[in-house]
């Protein structure tokens, strides 16, 4: 069929349904239908004919409804016939250029169309499993359907909302490819985000106002690098993560139940891959223990909730953990007396402080005392740094007494006390800290001449435990 209007030729397109019939509103762009094979068979910029009126179809949106690039300025008719055409309109050289369009997408990707509008690759612009759409005049929206990618070349403009029903956004560009965004009244934000292609990691950055140099910027990759304008910072080092910590979660002896609860404070731990929150105080019942033991606390993880727990064991490095538990991190150690009560302790930071006047004394004698190991009131399982109280006393008139307090595990490592006195009785009482060894031992000597009557001593005061990677007090 050749159209009667001198400026059009064309043919029917087969399928398109000729035969079925249409209905057309006045001053509408919508046409509705029955019976004919729209979206198999029309494309966009297709000539719809009915009552001697011609529309040009912007969008096929099912086999029964169309969408016209004008207001349908003929009659309204119902259930009209009609005839759809693609034709070439010989004045419109945009025409000829989807056309020659249609032709290059066959064999290469198109190039970047300029000027010349709309352009559109054949059976609704797939080529090669992708959508190819431009839009350099209007910045008209780009859709992608049937799990295909839409794709633009140069600037892509949303007035409105994009939705990506893929897995990924997909930015290529030579050098960094930026996200911007735009206030309410389309003038840029100075917010950007952009992928730092000669370092392989992800900015992001506010600009100063001429656009080009960084006010602040945060940059994402192997380390996490901070600029403030002036200067750089890594705040972050891929070699240096802390896999594991304790902060907070300190011990103290339960005000209720000083010799039999223990509470626990509010903080966190990281261990063995997982990190664990106790969001406020609890409190533990030990039940039954021995007497004169250490008893570990280690942080438990819920492996179903997250929810954190503790357990007491003598083992400082492998508890017994209920099934569905993870041991995190040991948390500090408890000691009880020879009733098997927990003994008074005040907790701070790492360092453990028996809460008596005096400190535990661990030993008595007016005598001298050959260099030995000596069992001190702390951890068992674990090497700490004891803190004591020596108290020496020399004997009356011209004599002098001495004490040793040796490393539980390097005996050379010595810290000694002397007080001589050529007349009457003369006593010292200083503090000293010394390292234990795993079984809580340090080696003591008395050496000189200790006061016949009068005992020299050492008490352990408390302890300072180095195991616990703690971050904060």
């Amino acid at each position: 069929m050749t159209l009667a209007y001198p400026y059009l030729y064309g043919t029917n397109i087969t399928g398109a349904g000729q035969g079925s019939v249409a209905t057309v509103t006045n001053g509408s762009r919508i046409v509705t239908g029955t019976g004919g094979a729209w979206t198999s068979a029309l494309e966009q910029g297709d000539l719809f004919l009915m009552g001697g009126a011609i529309g040009l179809v912007e969008e096929i949106i099912s086999d029964t409804e169309l969408r016209l690039a004008l207001d349908w300025t003929g009659a309204t008719i119902t259930d009209g016939a009609y005839v759809a055409m693609r034709g070439i309109a010989h004045t419109d050289p945009r025409n000829y250029g989807r056309k020659l369009g249609e032709y290059l997408v066959r064999v290469r990707d198109l190039p970047d169309p300029g000027d010349i509008g709309d352009v559109f690759g054949p059976n609704g612009g797939v080529v090669n499993n992708e959508v190819v759409l431009f839009d350099a005049t209007t910045g008209k929206q780009i859709k992608a359907s049937n799990g295909v990618t839409a794709r633009a070349r140069g600037s892509l403009q949303v007035d409105g909302q994009l939705d990506v029903l893929g897995p990924n956004i997909v930015m290529r560009g030579a050098d960094n490819t930026h996200i911007r965004f735009r206030n309410a009244d389309g003038s840029l934000q100075n917010a950007v985000i952009c992928w730092d292609n000669s370092n392989r990691r992800i900015a992001i950055a506010i600009y100063n106002p001429d656009g080009v140099t960084a006010a602040r910027r945060l940059d994402v990759g192997e380390n996490l690098v901070w600029d403030d304008g002036s200067a750089s910072y890594t705040i972050w080092h891929s070699g240096i993560a802390l896999d594991g910590f304790v902060q907070g979660l300190t011990l103290s002896n339960n005000a209720a139940d000083p010799n039999n609860k223990i509470d626990i404070a509010p903080g966190r731990a990281r261990g063995n891959g997982v990190t664990v929150v106790n969001p406020t105080t609890i409190t533990v019942a030990l039940g039954a223990v021995a007497p004169n033991t250490t008893h570990h606390i280690h942080a438990l993880r819920n492996n179903t909730t997250g929810g954190f727990w503790v357990s007491a064991d003598v083992s400082p490095t492998s508890p017994d953990v209920p099934p569905g538990y993870t041991r995190v991190q040991r948390l500090g150690a408890i000691l009880t007396d020879g009733s098997g009560n927990i003994r008074p302790f005040v907790q701070s930071g790492n360092k453990f402080m028996h809460n008596v006047l005096g400190g535990v004394v661990d030993y008595s004698s007016t005598s001298v005392r050959a260099l030995a190991p000596l069992a001190v009131t702390v951890p068992n399982g674990v090497r700490v740094e004891g803190i004591f109280g020596c108290n020496i006393i020399a004997a009356d008139g011209d004599a002098g007494v001495s004490i040793e307090v040796r490393d539980g595990s390097n005996q050379n490592v010595r810290k000694m006390l002397t007080n001589y006195v050529n007349t009457g009785v003369n006593q010292l009482i200083v503090p000293i800290e010394q390292f234990t060894n795993t079984t809580r031992q340090v080696w003591l000597a008395v050496n000189g001449a200790p006061h016949p009557s009068l005992t020299c001593n050492m008490a352990t005061l408390g302890w300072i435990d180095y195991q616990i990677p703690r971050i904060g007090a």
